[in-house]
């Protein structure tokens, strides 16, 4: 009996983690209402390895338009289905397949109200599901409606003139099933999120803008600093000292009271100057019949 017992207990050790193991880590539904008699999917799983096969049952007929990261076709029959594999079946770690298909005919209209209705099928326990619709340009979520979206706690927000609206979900089950249901109507997008959406492009732009201007600031007043201590470098002894006079004058000077503190001839200090000019050093103006020499600032 004992045996027996641990017989089974092995066998339960063995099996459960690996049924556990079939996990869809990241189910994202991306639903792109084109116009009333055509919906576009993107559809994003990542999934353990032991998930050879996702099943995902549609009503309607679905054309394939793309896929990447493995294989996807549509299957007609009594339950019409899209069936995902990985590209190998003896892949190792986790797995990530998108597939793009398009369904007609999903949005019945009501008056001037518009009805778009689609079940996402939870086919393994999930970890995380995402669910996105974007209504057409120049719809918005009807108020003549009582419950004109569900299920509820829906984000939404406004991109390019269309409302889209997002659901967030965690742990679903196999089983479960996330009914979206909306109705739309044609009318004005709301000013302020248009106007909420305009400000905030305009203000990544200007904190973009002002981090590249300090930054060139900061580079090329470096590199201006960097060149005029160079220059500073290779300068002789009677240069720095012409320098040092002006720098003690609070950067500028008359070029006659740099005659009479350096004991220097005029011509002597008028070749300086001039030296120090052509290399960027200083500036001399003009007053009348005074030369005014300036230290260049950087």
């Amino acid at each position: 009996m004992i045996k027996k017992l641990c017989t089974v207990c092995t066998f339960l050790f063995l099996v459960i983690p690996l049924v556990r193991a079939e996990v869809i880590r990241n189910l994202t539904v991306d639903i792109n209402i084109v116009e009333d008699n055509e919906v576009e999917f993107d559809v994003f799983f990542r999934f353990t390895e032991e998930i050879k096969e996702i099943r995902i049952p549609i009503s309607g007929k679905a054309e394939i338009i793309e896929t990447v990261g493995g294989k996807c076709e549509f299957r007609e029959g009594i339950v019409n289905e899209i069936v995902c594999r990985p590209p190998s079946p003896f892949m190792v770690g986790e797995v990530s397949i998108s597939t793009k298909f398009r369904i007609r005919n999903l949005v019945r209209k009501v008056g001037n109200v518009s009805f778009f209705s689609f079940d996402v099928p939870i086919t393994y326990p999930t970890d995380f599901v995402k669910i996105i619709v974007r209504l057409p340009k120049g719809m918005f979520v009807s108020d003549s409606v009582e419950m004109p979206l569900s299920p509820s706690g829906s984000f939404s927000t406004v991109k390019e003139k269309r409302i889209i609206e997002i659901w967030e979900f965690e742990n679903k089950n196999p089983g479960d099933i996330i009914p979206i249901r909306i109705y739309y109507e044609a009318g004005e997008i709301p000013v302020m999120s248009e106007l909420f959406e305009t400000l905030m492009g305009l203000r990544i732009i200007i904190v973009i803008f002002g981090v590249v201007l300090v930054f060139t600031i900061f580079y090329f007043g470096k590199k201006l600093k960097e060149r005029r201590e160079e220059v500073f470098s290779i300068l002789n002894v009677d240069e720095k000292r012409i320098i040092d006079l002006i720098r003690s004058h609070g950067g500028k000077i008359d070029q006659r009271e740099l005659v009479r503190l350096t004991d220097f001839s005029k011509a002597k200090v008028s070749r300086l100057v001039k030296e120090l000019k052509e290399r960027g050093v200083v500036e001399v103006e003009r007053r009348g019949r005074k030369n005014r020499v300036y230290l260049k600032k950087v």
